[in-house]
């Protein structure tokens, strides 16, 4: 009963219940999503580990390209236009990229 008006007690089962209520495919999803019949140990590790790595590789992933595409536009002061290799560009840039996600991840 003390839970019934905090962050958990709305998000987890609130949010869950929602689920349910999708004609069709709502009793498998929440399955899914819960990791069983009922919320317990399993929803919540799995509600814990998206907030912790799938959140934040998704952000990740957006700041990744957006400093690509500012590198490959020009950067923010923008000089005289002069002939460059675009495809040079990418390299570099997925190679930095891939050099941050191992160490990130490693």
């Amino acid at each position: 009963m003390c839970c019934a008006g905090s962050g958990y007690g709305l998000g987890v089962h609130g949010g869950t219940n929602l689920l349910k209520s999708i004609p069709g495919i709502g009793p498998g999803l929440y399955r899914f999503v819960v990791g069983g019949e009922a919320i317990g140990a399993a929803a919540l590790l799995r509600f814990y580990t998206w907030h912790v790595l799938g959140l934040v590789l998704l952000a990740s992933g957006f700041i990744a390209w957006h400093i690509f595409r500012i590198r490959r536009d020009g950067g923010f002061l923008r000089r005289t236009r002069t002939a460059h290799r675009p495809e040079r560009l990418v390299r570099v840039e997925v190679l930095a990229m891939l050099l941050t996600l191992a160490v990130l991840v490693g």
